[in-house]
This record gives structure tokens, sequence and C-alpha cells, in this order.
């Protein structure tokens, strides 16, 4: 795979295709990930980049739900993120690069990526076991996400 652009890689599959495994190799690729686990409520949550930090190369973010895609998208295509911190003050930081595992997305679910303004800055991952049992990680045509399943 070549190296990560600035543009959002969501990486997708089956159940238990081995997503989350596939990020964290992912993530040794960098200097300074920031890897952060999507509970249910952690868009919710006023500090759920706390800890993001300006020399942060790549923020993971993994088990996305599909119900949260459109805002996870709204808030990691801004060139700038606001960091709120429990014991800072806020921080303003260039937005880097962002990996996102997707849980339970079908086809129709992926239609939001297709939006012209989203397309141009997302890059579909499909993860899946390979035929000798290697975790294989592939680009999906957006226009074709069909392949996901």
């Amino acid at each position: 795979m070549k190296p990560f652009e600035k543009n959002i890689k969501i990486l997708t599959g089956p159940e238990n295709s081995s997503k989350t495994y596939a990020a964290k190799i992912m993530k040794l690729a960098f200097k300074r990930p920031f890897y952060r686990v999507a509970d249910s409520d952690f868009l919710r949550e006023t500090f759920f980049l706390d800890g993001l930090e300006a020399d942060n190369d790549v923020i993971i973010v993994d088990d996305v739900q599909i119900k949260d895609l459109d805002r996870v998208l709204e808030i990691f295509t801004q060139p700038y993120l606001r960091v709120n911190s429990k014991f800072r003050r806020p921080n303003v930081l260039e937005t880097p690069r962002v990996l996102i595992t997707l849980n339970d997305a079908s086809e129709g679910d992926l239609k939001v990526l297709a939006a012209p303004y989203i397309a141009r800055r997302v890059d579909l991952l499909k993860c899946y076991f390979s035929d000798n049992g290697l975790v294989e990680v592939e680009r999906v045509d957006i226009e074709t996400p069909e392949l996901i399943q």
C-alpha cells in the first residue's frame, strides 16, 4: 500500500475481518499516532480529542458506527481541529492524516461517500482475509462500494 496521503482513509469490511488489527499495524508506520476507540458516546464527549498534539501525524478512530459517519467526516474533513483539553486551554491544530475503521457498513450506507465534496477527500479501503489466511487491505472505488461485502 502507498504511504498515506492527506485524504481520510476509511477501512471497512465484513464483521471480524480484522479491521482493528489492520489499523494497529498501519499505526506503526507513523512516528506519533493518536489512537481513539469510538465508543457509543465519543462524539458527545467534549474532550474526545484530549491528548492530541501538534506533532501527532495521524489520528486513528477505531470502531466508528455507520450512524456516526456523517458527523465524523464533518469533523475530520476540516483543515483545522479544535482540541478541548481537561486541564488546558482549547487548542486549534492542523488536521493530520486520519484513518477510520467503520463497523456495520453496507453498500447503501456508504452512499454518503459518493458526494463530490466527500469523495475527493476520502479513500475507501476494504479489509478481508485472503485465501492464504492473511489480512489484506485494498482500495475500493467509492462509486462501486458493493465490493465491500
